[in-house]
């Protein structure tokens, strides 16, 4: 059986975390949109050019450009059994198109709503620390790293991004309530959502996401 898996939630409700962990599991990708973006930058791509410069000028990239980034991704051997998608959709035009693109495989999507309140997702990110090296994510509280400041793998300086600063926090949940969150109404129609309380530790909310998978027939 197929898993074909969404995550949807606000910056810091888990979905690197929780993709990760199911990909895993279920032998199958775990694909970042952010990453794929990154990726294509860093390789000097005629579509990384063309993101990087609207980047630079504040916009995003264009659905269609992205859901044909997807679309390869998907068709790459490793995904042809199932995948975790995490940061795609990012609207509800682009959740439509790529049901669209999906066509009869749209009915075996599941999108895993992880539900986390804005003072929990703000503290989590406050205190996130980034590995610019090996891209290592630690909690200066709640995971923090073996020696103050630095990586526990290359002992490379640790830092926090500047979209984790509380006022750039605020703004980003903003921006998920008003572009992101139509998308739970547009899945919960389809039947397909289903969603999960993470503000609790991680495994435990990996266990629940588990279950709620295996009560649907997904194992």
């Amino acid at each position: 059986m197929s898993v074909r898996l969404v995550l949807l939630g606000p910056p810091g409700s888990g979905k690197g975390t929780q993709g990760k962990r199911l990909a895993e599991h279920f032998g199958i990708p775990h694909i970042s949109t952010g990453d794929l973006i990154r990726d294509q930058i860093a390789r000097g791509t005629v579509f990384g050019r063309k993101v990087e410069e609207g980047i630079a000028a504040g916009n995003f990239a264009p659905d269609a450009d992205i859901l044909a980034l997807v679309r390869e991704r998907l068709l790459e051997s490793d995904a042809l059994d199932g995948y975790v998608l995490d940061g795609f959709p990012r609207d509800l035009a682009q959740g439509k198109l790529f049901t669209d693109q999906l066509g009869s495989k749209a009915a075996s999507l599941t999108v895993i709503e992880l539900q986390v309140c804005p003072e929990a997702v703000i503290d989590r990110l406050a205190g996130r620390l980034v590995c610019p090296v090996c891209d290592a994510v630690y909690h200066s509280r709640y995971c923090p790293p073996k020696a103050q400041g630095v990586c526990d793998r290359d002992a490379a300086a640790l830092h926090r991004r500047p979209d984790d600063e509380p006022d750039a926090v605020r703004h980003r949940l903003d921006v998920y309530e008003t572009e992101t969150l139509p998308l739970r109404k547009f899945y919960e129609d389809l039947g397909q959502l289903r969603s999960i309380a993470a503000e609790g530790d991680a495994v435990q909310v990996f266990s629940t996401i588990l279950s709620t998978l295996a009560h649907d027939g997904v194992r």
